[in-house]
């Protein structure tokens, strides 16, 4: 009612965009919000909101480098915003350019508290969001000690924090350090919901240096459990591919992964290739490395 009154007003459309985000309709909110970018720009803080709402339909329904461009058009106009820097980071994480993202999130990290009004904004970026993150992006750079002391870091903070722990696990599988995996493993199990995010990591760790088998039988325990598990799916994408699984099943297995994060393009590209061998007829399974990525839920 509010809108069939005033259409322009940047308030009603807001509220309007963030009303349709929850019910799922991300074309309507969209339209919603590039609307308020237009008619918002002597409001800071409603222009700034307009940015932040488009950003993340756009990470949400996958189109990343969109996601990046209005990043970067919202970090240069409102210098300082940790919201937009943020989300800008998570979209240079996904297209995997981790410099850059690092960057961005040590400038982000380093800045002074910026005291402005929030709406539905991430909590925590500077002691806890942003850090864990960039410890990611280290142990993907393979620089194991600075992952390391930023997850300790956010725990220092956060101790009780179920993904800063599982970090830490995953920080123990690359460094094929069967003690720090177990520290870890105990205190999963000793923090509330932390049994399914132990049973990835032991996963993982016979997928990575043990028994194809039993890793086998673990990621089918915790899919039984919950069958949308993400890390649990990209841990049977990577088992089917090391078990030489026919290619028609390791298409399906990515092609669910794809479906439950239409953002991960990571997924899409080895999809893309099983396709392509696909249609070229190849016999031969799909030879290339997986990873449990942490790109999905991420707030």
């Amino acid at each position: 009612m509010d809108y069939a009154v005033n259409p322009d007003d940047p308030c009603t459309l807001l509220h309007l965009a963030t009303a349709l985000c929850g019910a799922g309709r991300l074309d309507e909110a969209q339209a919603h919000i590039l609307r308020l970018l237009c008619v918002a720009d002597h409001d800071p803080n409603y222009s700034r909101w307009g940015y932040e709402t488009q950003v993340r339909i756009l990470l949400t329904v996958g189109k990343i480098e969109q996601a990046l461009q209005c990043a970067q058009r919202g970090t240069a106009r409102f210098r300082g915003s940790l919201q937009l820097q943020y989300m800008r980071a998570m979209a240079e994480y996904i297209l995997q350019d981790h410099n850059r993202a690092a960057q961005t999130l040590e400038e982000l990290i380093a800045s002074p508290p910026l005291h402005e009004v929030q709406f539905g904004s991430f909590a925590n970026l500077q002691t806890k969001l942003a850090p864990r993150l960039l410890a990611i992006i280290r142990r993907l750079q393979k620089m194991y000690s600075e992952a390391e002391s930023m997850l300790r870091f956010v725990l220092s903070h956060h101790p009780g924090e179920l993904i800063v722990w599982y970090e830490l696990g995953m920080l123990a599988v690359d460094r094929a350090d069967p003690e720090g995996l177990k520290t870890v493993g105990r205190q999963l199990l000793k923090l509330p919901g932390g049994d399914p995010f132990a049973g990835l990591l032991v996963a993982l760790w016979h997928l990575r240096h043990g028994d194809l088998a039993t890793a086998g039988q673990f990621i089918d325990q915790l899919l039984a459990t919950d069958p949308q598990a993400i890390r649990a799916r990209l841990l049977r994408a990577e088992w089917l591919n090391k078990m030489n699984a026919p290619l028609d099943t390791q298409i399906a297995a990515l092609r669910d992964i794809v479906r439950i994060t239409p953002g991960d393009k990571e997924a899409q590209r080895f999809l893309e290739q099983a396709l392509k061998i696909k249609q070229q007829a190849a016999v031969a399974p799909v030879l290339v490395p997986m990873v449990a990525s942490p790109v999905v839920a991420v707030a």
